[in-house]
């Protein structure tokens, strides 16, 4: 072999082990397959590593069946990752001696009151930020509902214990709403709201970035939501969750989010300074709460437990500081892996997906030297999974339906008003002999099921069905109605009088 062809054959070898060596190689490409398979129409992706943006981008379209394309300034839902700003607030708060971890909840909340006295006496700040109260969702009291903040949070009283307290984790996004009240009364009056902007988007220069839908028509470019009907991704109209702020209000982009990863990773820093002293920023990062099995993706991991507003596991020996997001067609997941000052950021324009968390695993992967470990579950095993089940729980089964049976009243007399002391009206309306039922902005289509259990049908198709059962009094009237639908929830409505 000649010299030159020597040289050459040397060189081809060093650009091919470089493409060898760049974890992006072919990241496109597998984006691309994974938004296929799961019919997401867009994407938007950050990494961060080493303090640095390396990748902001957008993927797909804003809306299904229009050109206009994703960018790295688009607008999505980030649902629960608005948490951890939450308690980075929170955290600025405590670095301030305004208030402590350990403080009780009523030392500065006085409209704060939990079922019972112990509850209200004992409920801290650390208890509502790690989720070990002991009360469940009760997701209907703010989703889609009427109430204000201070109603909401009002509410709380009439809820339901279901595990001792501190020995459980139960999610609860109105204890999160509760724990970001907290500013006011300790900042003069300065809402949640405020202080986000002021102390937290404003340094990180999240210029992008909002605090209510409210506010999405001052921005050019803001993705649409979409749910899947029937397995195909359709427009649905953006939630609003002002409600509950502070555990899930929160619209951002990927080039803003890259921004929110590097302070997470310099332990509180943006811009070279300092916004929170590192050792109160990482109480947030330590386990405060273990929480029951192994992650979807991570299997093999040795710890899971929650932090403040962060999801807290290991992968493949790394720490990995994690949390996902989900609102009425969106799916946000921000993760980390602190030790290696590594980041990722995807924003999704399709509620309960599960693209989003497994384009991350696959990001790990690919960072930690072993890209064939998880790329396989972004189109493999995923779409076994079902996607609503995750957000509203799942379908009733055939199996268990009595056949033959009928209702005991003719279908007027089921309509009317049904409430409790925690949730707006739900109304049931009879036209044309057929039922229906309105609550929360939503509206079922009612078919018998059987006996005087009724089948609730999305008219959007989005929620997967689910059953209404009535009980009839003493009198042979419909006196009750018994749902158990998003959240799990089991509510027990009494009819109102005509």
């Amino acid at each position: 072999m000649s010299r030159p062809a020597a040289i050459l054959l040397l060189l081809t070898s060093f650009v091919s082990a470089s493409r060898a060596a760049d974890p992006l190689d072919g990241f496109d490409a597998a984006v691309a397959k994974g938004m296929k398979s799961h019919r997401c129409p867009g994407l938007g992706i950050a990494i961060v590593k080493d303090g640095k943006v390396i990748l902001a981008k957008g993927y797909g379209v804003r809306t299904v069946g229009k050109s206009d394309a994703v960018t790295e300034k688009t607008l999505f839902a980030i649902g629960s990752i608005s948490k951890s700003f939450t308690a980075a607030s929170l955290a600025m708060l405590v670095d301030e001696k305004k208030l402590k971890w350990d403080d009780t909840m009523e030392m500065h909340l006085k409209d704060f009151h939990l079922p019972n006295p112990y509850l209200t006496e004992e409920t801290t700040l650390r208890d509502c930020l790690c989720h070990r109260v002991g009360i469940g969702r009760n997701e209907l009291i703010w989703y889609g509902s009427p109430f204000g903040r201070e109603q909401v949070l009002e509410k709380l009283r009439k809820t339901k214990p279901q595990a001792k307290f501190r020995t459980a984790f139960l999610y609860n996004n109105i204890l999160y709403m509760a724990a970001g009240q907290v500013i006011p009364t300790v900042t003069g009056g300065k809402s949640w709201d405020d202080f986000v902007r002021e102390r937290l988007l404003k340094p990180l220069n999240m210029t992008s970035t909002n605090l209510s839908v409210k506010d999405l028509a001052k921005s050019p470019d803001v993705a649409t939501p979409h749910e899947k009907v029937k397995g195909v991704a359709k427009p649905v109209d953006w939630k609003n969750a002002d409600n509950i702020g502070p555990a899930g209000a929160i619209n951002s982009c990927a080039l803003d989010m890259a921004e929110y990863v590097k302070f997470q990773l310099s332990k509180g820093k943006a811009g070279g300074k300092r916004l929170v002293k590192r050792d109160v920023f990482e109480e947030m990062h330590k386990p405060q709460n273990l929480m029951p099995g192994k992650p979807l993706f991570s299997p093999d991991s040795h710890s899971n437990a929650y932090g403040f507003g962060w999801m807290l596991c290991d992968y493949k020996g790394k720490s990995v500081v994690e949390h996902g997001g989900n609102i009425d067609g969106m799916t946000a997941q921000v993760g980390m892996m602190p030790d290696e000052k590594f980041g990722v950021v995807i924003l999704a324009n399709l509620g309960g997906s599960l693209l989003p968390q497994a384009l991350m695993y696959d990001l790990f992967d690919r960072f930690l030297g072993d890209p064939t470990g998880n790329r396989a579950v972004v189109t493999g095993p995923l779409m076994g999974l079902s996607e609503f089940g995750i957000k509203y729980g799942i379908e009733p089964s055939e199996s268990a339906r009595v056949k033959g049976t009928k209702p005991s009243l003719p279908l007027r007399k089921y309509a009317g008003s049904y409430q409790d002391d925690l949730h707006a009206p739900f109304v049931v309306t009879h036209k044309d002999d057929k039922l229906q039922i309105r609550f929360n902005g939503l509206t079922f289509d009612l078919g018998h099921w059987h006996y005087d259990t009724f089948v609730g049908t999305d008219v959007r198709g989005v929620i997967p069905r689910s059953l209404f059962t009535f009980v009839l009094g003493a009198d042979g009237n419909v006196s009750e109605l018994q749902y158990g639908g998003i959240g799990g929830d089991e509510l027990r409505l009494k009819r109102k009088a005509d």
